[in-house]
Order: structure tokens, then sequence, then C-alpha cells
């Protein structure tokens, strides 16, 4: 039961944080797509669509003990994010 429960809070932190991703400038410029009228309105949805999966990775994880399993997913945001991060920058840069 321990293990599903991780697992299944592993990959919804990750989807949250690739869905975080997906919103950030810099992500966005290094895919080269350009900057429209709806661009604010797709960041905001992204971002609030990232916080509720990352919810719903909490609400996950409390199956068991609630304090440990914070922890480990403020844990796992931050591993993720940092892998996100790393994975993101090898990607080469879109030329217009």
């Amino acid at each position: 039961m321990t293990d599903t429960v991780l697992c299944l809070t592993e990959a919804t932190i990750f989807a949250s944080c690739l869905i975080w991703a997906c919103s950030l400038t810099f992500v966005r410029n290094k895919f080269g797509l350009q900057a429209t009228p709806t661009t604010k309105k797709q960041i905001i949805v992204l971002r609030l669509l990232a916080l509720v999966v990352f919810g719903r990775a909490v609400k996950i994880s409390l199956a068991n003990s609630a304090i440990p399993d914070i922890a480990i997913c403020i844990m796992l945001l931050s591993i993720n994010s940092i892998i996100i991060a790393l994975l993101l920058c090898f990607i080469e840069k879109k030329r217009s």
C-alpha cells in the first residue's frame, strides 16, 4: 500500500512540476513560443492547473500519516523541479 501511494504521489507531483514548467517564460522562449494576447491567460490557467494537481498529490499522500507525507511532497516537488529545469537546459533553443 505504501509503495503504491508513494508512486502515485511521485507521478502526480512530477505532472504538477511539468505543467508549472510549461508556464515559465524561459521554457516558452526555449521552444520559440510567441507572445500573444492570450499568453497571460494561458499562463494563469497552467499555473492553476499545476496547483490543483499538486493539491491532488497531497491528498493522495495523506492516505498515510500527515506530517511525513507532506514533507515527502515538498521534497519531491523540489527534486522534480530541479530535474525538469536541468532537462530543459539540454534542449536546443529554437531559432526564429
